[in-house]
């Protein structure tokens, strides 16, 4: 399970890692080209379109990621087809009806749901991207639950390039907001359309093998198995995406388009963690899929512990580290005019801090087993907590309070779903273990902040300097506080060499390998 888990998150990762390198430069670009106040309604304007999308998903990617790679293993390899096309002619039938309404519609979503009335020819020119957002989203799906992580991976980076070349290309060339939003339609028109094409291989073999029981390859058949697995899970991402678009769009009535600009700066660039986050949510799912809840509960509990201290190993530090140097970072990629972000960058990890409860593990856990009502109650718990902090706290402190109140709801939302992990799945906590993952990253970044207190190098020094010696520190710190022992440095080691057949991640990481494994066999001796 860890191989398997380990070589879809590294294929994932390096995808998402040059999709996320290309965006944020094209955010840069577009930032700076057209200025805060242009870039904050170029921002509000592409929340119309990733809103409908979700209100219009279905589940549908969760559905064809798990029934895909599972009736493909039962050898229903033609019922495989026919559920990858159903789904995806049903959503795109109700993307072309969702799309075609906003489109002769645009005056309202401008006026009603931006509160910017000028901005209706750019909200119906960002709406054409709503169909084929909807395609490149279930073709990224597809693929995983195809066993082609690889392929996903070349589809999201040139979506990637694309939007990232096109839309500062058609403002330099005189177009203004208007050449960057149809640089970002045009982002997904090409994935879309390349990503049919290399579907078209992998399908076509699925309709040629012989069918396994004619009754059930239907279209009816199709639905009914993705909705008697997706509808609770719909539900709940209905709830989160709503909340998540509702936090974008609250602050059109409470800030100025200089403060948002200055929060959308300062969100694009806390997209890095996403980076390290996606990969490892999306292959920790099939790996609790494959377990038996009922009858491998000992496989399950340390399969549940371990992925919390792996996860929180990596996503912890980097949260604290980002925190740390917010300000340099921002101003490295944006310059000093947007200067209310790096305030707001560093109060935006907070969420991500919650890696080190689970925040990250528990969707995979419940929904791994079949548990979706319970993911249905936790994205209720987070949706009803921020209704009613967000709108009292962004009147009366801004952003600040917007921030704040995300931050409140996503907690009281993990500490909900760790209550019905320990209660319905006899799930446990490793409390001792998280709080010297924590304990550890908080100590390890004192230097670098002494370091910077002291000294000023520039933006780009100080974020190589600063992050260095936090990496040095942090990687000492962990054998000396007990957080890693000899064999998770066995452990870790050898499933990267048995995933990496090339070697060259075991070469480069071979230093960091004999560092804590020397380390660790210091410390653990002294132990007892």
């Amino acid at each position: 399970m860890a191989e398997e888990s380990v070589r879809s998150i590294s294929v994932l990762f390096f995808g998402d890692a040059f999709s996320a390198l290309m965006l944020a430069i094209g955010s840069m670009l577009i930032a700076r080209f057209l200025g805060p106040a242009d870039y904050g309604l170029y921002t509000l304007c592409l929340t119309i379109p990733p809103l409908l999308v979700s209100l219009t998903s279905l589940s549908a990617e969760s559905a064809l990621i798990r029934f895909s790679a599972r009736l493909v293993a039962q050898g229903k390899r033609r019922f495989a087809a026919r559920f990858l096309r159903s789904v995806i002619c049903v959503r795109l039938l109700i993307s072309a009806i969702i799309l075609a309404a906003v489109f002769f519609f645009s005056d309202f979503f401008a006026t009603f749901v931006l509160n910017r009335p000028e901005t209706a020819a750019y909200v119906r020119l960002s709406s054409l991207a709503i169909l084929f957002m909807t395609l490149y989203d279930l073709l990224l799906s597809a693929f995983v639950g195809l066993s082609r992580a690889k392929v996903s991976a070349v589809l999201k980076s040139t979506m990637s390039i694309a939007k990232s070349l096109l839309a500062p290309l058609l403002i330099v060339l005189g177009y203004g907001m208007a050449g960057a939003v149809f640089g970002y339609v045009l982002g997904y028109v090409l994935a879309g359309v390349i990503g049919v094409i290399l579907l078209n291989g992998p399908y076509r073999t699925l309709r040629q093998t012989s069918i396994v029981g004619s009754r059930e390859d239907g279209f009816l058949e199709c639905l009914k198995l993705m909705f008697s697995f997706s509808i609770p899970n719909y539900l709940s991402f209905l709830l989160i995406t709503f909340a998540g678009q509702f936090r974008l769009i609250l602050p059109a009535y409470y800030s100025s388009n200089i403060e948002i600009g200055n929060l959308y700066a300062a969100a694009n660039l806390a997209v890095m963690m996403d980076v390290l986050v996606a990969p490892m949510t999306l292959a920790l799912f099939p790996a609790f899929s494959r377990l038996d809840y009922a009858t491998q509960q000992d496989e399950l509990r340390d399969f549940f512990a371990l992925s919390i201290k792996y996860t929180s190993l990596l996503l912890v530090p980097a949260s604290v580290a980002v925190i740390v140097l917010s300000k340099d970072l921002t101003h490295l990629v944006y310059g000093q005019k947007y200067e209310l972000a790096p305030v707001f960058l560093a109060m935006w990890m907070m969420p991500s801090l919650l890696t080190g409860i689970g925040s990250h593990v528990l969707g995979s856990l419940i929904s791994g087993g079949g548990k979706t009502k319970l993911n249905l109650q936790i994205g209720l718990v987070e949706v009803l907590v921020f209704l009613v902090t967000g709108p009292c706290l962004t009147g009366s402190y801004g952003i600040p309070g917007l921030i704040f109140a995300v931050f409140a709801s996503k907690l009281a939302s993990v500490v909900h779903g760790l209550r019905l992990a320990k209660r319905r799945l006899s799930m446990r906590l490793d409390s001792i273990t998280q709080l010297k993952i924590y304990a550890t990253s908080i100590v390890s970044v004192l230097p670098s902040i002494m370091l910077l207190c002291l000294f000023d190098f520039g933006p780009f020094l100080n974020a190589v300097l600063g992050g260095s010696i936090y990496t040095f520190f942090y990687f000492t710190a962990l054998p000396l506080f007990h957080v890693i022992r000899p064999k998770d440095v066995e452990n870790i080691k050898g499933v990267l060499g048995r995933v990496n057949e090339s070697g060259v991640i075991s070469v480069l990481l071979e230093p960091i390998f004999v560092y804590e494994g020397k380390l660790t066999s210091i410390f653990s001796s002294g132990e007892h």
